[in-house]
């Protein structure tokens, strides 16, 4: 007789338990696998026996399958003593495994469960994102408790993806669930959707490096100008950060010099090189007496948040008339063939190449920023020997 939805036994791990409830899964496990000792874990009683009357065998509908899954998550993981714990003791492979001890997931996990519908005839599958996920759409209770933390645990122990279940609309996360099980199935599609997002996660964090470092750098400007010219920031404009023009009033006095404009690129770079786009490359040309570059050279180990002023001076270098410097490659890319009217091999997408600066441009024609504020007034070669 039973009190309640668990009971708690001692009983020794076999290879397919090890395989379905460790922690681990990232690689394959293989054959030949049982833990040497026993060990006391949680079980469903009638979850996966007898055959053909058990629970999992009884479900054979979307209705009841849908009620199983919140009767695991509203009752089973509460009621579950072992659900927060892990365990880990030697295998007979030689290796120490770590393993949950809730013996009824292996069942919920690799048995065949799941009703689905394929070529019009009706049948049962291994739980996956996908056909968890059709269960869920048009079931707003389950949906929420697949998301809440116990759901978001049983998915991930299920070796599921929980992002692709709060994803905004229903096409969307169908998306998902088929990127998620091409994951699966294809172990190179895994790792290039990992690289994927590590690249998006890198674009990110230059992103919002670069956006601090701007309007570090206006400020500076905009104090080391001390009002005989206007900073004004360009960020929505392609080809610059920052346009800087002439302050003239009525006031002016003869000894006060009239200023060019001037259009300044920020870029920040921890690794000693920075990119332009085509778009800032043609700017460069077009304007190349006003076009600097400003290289923001960060050290691994600075915090832009909490830079003072005189450090983010210290780690400034302009490079005036950069566009001299990127001519001879922009001429060889203008020299590609682009259009079918060129041959019958032509080049694409030209526009999202990146030219590369290595650091010997700035360090060797690089102005410290004061030294550029000096040029805008007095010309490069004063500021050069000031």
């Amino acid at each position: 007789m039973y009190r309640g939805p668990i009971v708690v036994e001692t009983e020794r791990l076999d290879g397919d338990d090890i395989d379905a409830l460790r922690i681990d899964s990232s690689r394959e496990l293989g054959e030949g696998h049982s833990l040497v000792q026993e060990t006391e874990v949680s079980n469903v009683p009638f979850l996966a026996g007898p055959k053909d009357h058990c629970i999992i065998d009884l479900i054979r509908s979307r209705s009841r399958a849908v009620k199983f899954l919140a009767f695991l998550v509203d009752y089973i993981i509460p009621s579950d003593p072992k659900w927060a714990s892990r365990y880990s003791a030697p295998c007979k492979c030689g290796e120490v495994h770590e393993v949950y001890p809730t013996r009824w997931l292996r069942y919920v996990k690799l048995r065949q469960w799941v009703p689905v519908t394929f070529e019009k005839k009706k049948m049962e599958e291994q739980p996956s994102t996908e056909n968890i996920l059709r269960l869920a759409q048009d079931e707003p209770g389950l949906m929420a408790a697949l998301v809440d933390d116990r759901g978001w645990q049983l998915l991930e122990r299920l070796s599921l993806q929980p992002l692709v279940f709060v994803a905004p609309t229903k096409s969307k996360q169908r998306e998902l669930a088929q990127i998620a099980r091409a994951m699966g199935e294809n172990p190179s599609f895994e790792s290039e959707v990992r690289k994927a997002l590590e690249r998006g996660d890198k674009v990110r964090r230059n992103q919002k490096l670069g956006d601090m470092v701007q309007e570090l750098v206006g400020r500076l400007l905009a104090s080391k100008l001390r009002g005989r010219a206007k900073v004004e920031p360009r960020y929505n404009r392609p080809g610059y950060d920052f346009y800087i023009r002439g302050e003239l009033d009525d006031e002016t006095d003869a000894g006060q010099v009239i200023v060019g404009d001037q259009l300044l690129e920020v870029k920040a770079t921890v690794e000693g090189t920075v990119h332009m786009t085509p778009t800032q490359v043609r700017y460069s040309l077009q304007n190349e007496s006003n076009y600097s570059l400003c290289v923001v050279a960060l050290m691994q180990e600075d915090e832009v948040d909490n830079m003072s002023p005189d450090d983010l001076s210290s780690r400034i270098v302009v490079v005036p008339k950069i566009g001299r410097h990127v001519s001879g490659s922009h001429s060889k890319v203008n020299e590609v063939p682009v259009g079918r009217s060129d041959g019958i091999v032509w080049i694409e997408h030209l526009d999202r190449i990146r030219y590369a600066l290595d650091g010997t441009i700035w360090e060797v024609h690089g102005f410290s920023i004061d030294q550029w504020v000096d040029t805008i007034f007095l010309g490069e070669e004063s500021a050069e020997s000031s």
